[in-house]
């Protein structure tokens, strides 16, 4: 007995069961709360918020890793992204490539709670973290566009939502995603590009929307039908807070559009603002604290194969008139006013 203990097979098998329990320990005891308490630790850290994490759950062995009911607030402390369950299967390659290498990626119940603040600033932004305490201001803060104070919220949910993500790395190259969603009301939206989280939060790719329709406030009747709508080549930068959109195309709109008699169209209402209750100050829409405004260009739209149906009704009897075919092609738009936009009309009357 003495001679098996002493044996170099037997301390060599002790010494790889001893650090295979010493494995286990940390994996399935000490690593969850570690993830729990890092996660909750740069959250706060980098964005000065309470991350919230339920049950921490890992598998040592298998190299997966699962987490339930996460809440990512923005910087109003509300939840702005939330997820009832997140698995991550790692590959066994991780260990020496030193990099995270996926087998597989599940998230179950994810949750966007996108607001659109008074002061015109998107929840969403708040993704990014916030600048330093001692980084230099770009500039004054400077209001660039006012919008009505809005009494009454507007929501609308998304459900089913899909999401893919393929070939995903943390550096720039990121990886190709596609989002698919349906409201209640059977609007359809599909997403599809690159998403990176290097050097920053930024996504690139194309976006459509089916069976779009406009109509005034208070009026039971479409005034405006966009079959379908697509974005293509556009990408968003969350810090330096700049869109750049490569084209919109536009086909088969069709409009209801009359003079009324006192000289106004009707579908100048679409824009209309708000109506302010007494003692409701409109709200102003103001840069971030760095002083950067959003900044929009447009390289293309195009509104094709669209049609008019046009009423006067300031005399009688009415005048009808049919505009279509209507295409509308624009150039180089941006939210700088002053400069010149070039646009091509074609129409039949």
């Amino acid at each position: 007995m003495g001679s098996i203990l002493k044996s170099k097979w037997f301390r060599a098998t002790a010494i790889v069961a001893l650090l295979l329990g010493l494995y286990a320990f940390l994996g399935f005891r000490v690593a969850p709360g570690l993830i729990r308490d890092r996660a909750i630790a740069a959250v706060r850290d980098t964005y000065g918020r309470e991350l919230q994490i339920g049950a921490v759950c890992v598998q040592p062995f298998k190299l997966q890793l699962e987490l339930r009911d996460v809440v990512f607030p923005d910087r109003d402390r509300q939840a702005m992204l939330s997820l009832r369950r997140l698995f991550v299967d790692f590959e066994l390659a991780s260990l020496w490539r030193c990099a995270w290498v996926f087998r597989d990626l599940d998230f179950e119940g994810p949750a966007v709670r996108a607001v659109l603040r008074r002061d015109g600033s998107l929840n969403l932004a708040d993704l990014s973290p916030p600048p330093a305490a001692d980084a230099p201001a770009t500039g004054p803060k400077a209001e660039y566009l006012e919008l009505a104070g809005r009494q009454k919220s507007f929501v609308r949910g998304l459900s089913p939502v899909g999401f893919t993500l393929k070939d995903f790395r943390t550096t720039p190259a990121g990886g190709a995603f596609r989002l698919a969603a349906r409201s209640g009301e059977g609007e359809q939206f599909d997403w599809s590009g690159r998403f990176a989280l290097s050097p920053q939060i930024a996504s690139e790719g194309e976006f459509a929307v089916a069976g779009l329709a406009l109509r005034a406030r208070g009026v039971g009747e479409d005034w405006v039908t966009i079959p379908t709508l697509t974005v293509s080549d556009t990408a968003v930068s969350l810090p330096e807070q700049s869109v750049t959109i490569g084209s919109i195309v536009s086909s088969g709109l069709k409009a209801e559009a009359w003079l009324n008699p006192d000289g106004s169209i009707n579908v100048t209402q679409l824009f209309a603002p708000v109506p302010v209750a007494p003692g409701v100050a409109a709200a102003t829409t103001q840069v971030d604290a760095a002083g950067r405004p959003w900044t929009v260009r447009l390289a293309s739209l195009e509104v094709l194969g669209s049609g008019i149906d046009f009423e006067d009704r300031s005399r009688a009897p009415a005048k009808r008139f049919r505009v279509g075919p209507l295409d509308l092609r624009v150039r180089d738009a941006s939210l700088d006013l002053a400069k010149p936009l070039p646009l091509t009309l074609e129409a039949t009357i």
